[in-house]
């Protein structure tokens, strides 16, 4: 049973708006231009702070729903039209006027006159339009009939010479796929699907703050090729995205830094402060999350991560040795600490990469943390890290049981 009060449609309505104007800019051969939402109207061009069109944007759900000349869809748009020429927000002629929607302008309807077709003829649509509200008897349009009505006979004129009616558009799940196919021509097969989700997302967040700026200002054509160029450099073989740069998961450092987990533990070896801790924690989470992503969108191999974890554990070898030569000599506490400290430092400081362009640092630190967090204890900090974590897990073994 449909709830009658689900705003799923609606919802779809605005998530089209959003992803539409997307395709939109991306089809845009200039790049000059700049896109606003919810500004001067659903969608809208601009160029060097003058708007060339103005769209207003349709979704149905159904395939057969017909842009009519009674429909409210049309003329709840013209009426928002009329109003902006009244209050002089539009000047025509020099704006373009754009009406996209899913649905179908029946032929000889109003709508089927405005298209952007060899049948388009303006003048015809106008006298199907005022014969239209001579014989209605629609208490819903009377408001978008007044809004129109108000306009004189010229300006009403160029109103309807200034629409262009863009009908059977594609639908909330198509216009994705015409969006991938569009940044297909930016990036490989292979990564085509994780180059959408990141420009997607980019853009969404874009928007969202857009909206939130009360839709001041616009977004710049050139900002978003920039964005997909980053994207698609990011995406090459010998690179890999960044997406957790920014990441910073407090409420989880929070309970991670009391908990007794054996990354952590390392570092109170080491007798490290809190802030410290927290900065490893956040390395620890972010490459995580980051390994995972990458592995979701298939763009790291499980034998390449393995590969990466090796080459960091020769490394961390390599040091781990030299640094505790003589180790065997040393009792003192404090001493041992130092050379932990040591080579905790160079790992900080280290520029070990999964790819040669893949150049983050928490993703490094991070992965040497998920080393130092396993059950084998084949890393560690503190030259008697084995000994003392050891004990620790024995501790907790027994508690278990």
């Amino acid at each position: 049973m449909s709830n009658p009060f689900s705003a799923g449609a609606s919802a779809i309505g605005y998530i089209y708006q959003v992803r539409y104007a997307l395709y939109l800019i991306l089809m845009d051969e200039n790049i000059e231009k700049d896109i606003s939402i919810e500004r001067l109207d659903d969608v809208a061009f601009e160029t060097n702070g003058t708007a060339t069109e103005l769209i207003q944007l349709k979704h149905h759900t159904k395939k057969t729903a017909a842009l009519t000349t009674g429909c409210s869809d049309l003329w709840k748009t013209i009426r928002v039209w009329s109003e902006s020429i009244n209050s002089n927000e539009i000047q025509l002629p020099g704006t373009i006027l754009s009406l996209i929607t899913t649905g179908v302008a029946p032929k000889d309807s109003a709508a089927y006159f405005m298209k952007s077709d060899l049948n388009r003829n303006p003048e015809k649509a106008l006298d199907i339009l005022l014969s239209f509200i001579g014989s209605s008897k629609s208490k819903s349009n009377e408001t978008n009939y007044s809004a129109f009505l108000s306009l004189c006979e010229d300006k009403q004129l160029a109103l309807i010479q200034a629409i262009y009616i863009i009908d059977s558009t594609p639908n909330i799940a198509e216009i994705t796929d015409l969006i991938k196919k569009r940044l297909s021509l930016a990036t490989r097969r292979s990564t085509l699907n994780a180059l959408f989700e990141r420009v997607e997302g980019w853009w969404l967040n874009k928007i969202i703050e857009h909206l939130v700026d009360n839709s001041i200002g616009f977004v710049s054509g050139f900002e978003v090729q920039d964005i997909i160029n980053d994207f698609s450099d990011q995406l090459s073989p010998d690179s890999l995205p960044i997406d957790y740069y920014d990441e910073n998961p407090q409420s989880l450092v929070d309970v991670m830094i009391n908990d007794s987990l054996l990354f952590v533990e390392q570092l109170r070896l080491l007798n490290l402060d809190n802030k410290t801790i927290e900065f490893a924690i956040r390395d620890y989470y972010r490459a995580f999350i980051q390994r995972s992503r990458w592995a979701k969108d298939e763009l790291l191999f499980v034998s390449e991560l393995q590969k990466y974890e090796i080459k960091l554990l020769d490394e961390w070898d390599r040091q781990f040795t030299r640094i505790n030569r003589s180790i065997h000599k040393i009792s003192d506490e404090l001493v041992l600490v130092e050379k932990g400290l040591e080579i905790y430092d160079w790992m900080s400081d280290s520029q070990i990469y999964i790819r040669k362009n893949c150049t983050e640092p928490y993703v490094m630190r991070g992965s040497y943390h998920m080393l130092a967090d396993k059950p084998n204890l084949c890393l560690g900090w503190h030259p008697k890290f084995k000994e003392r974590l050891t004990k620790l897990l024995e501790f907790h073994q027994e508690k278990s049981s």
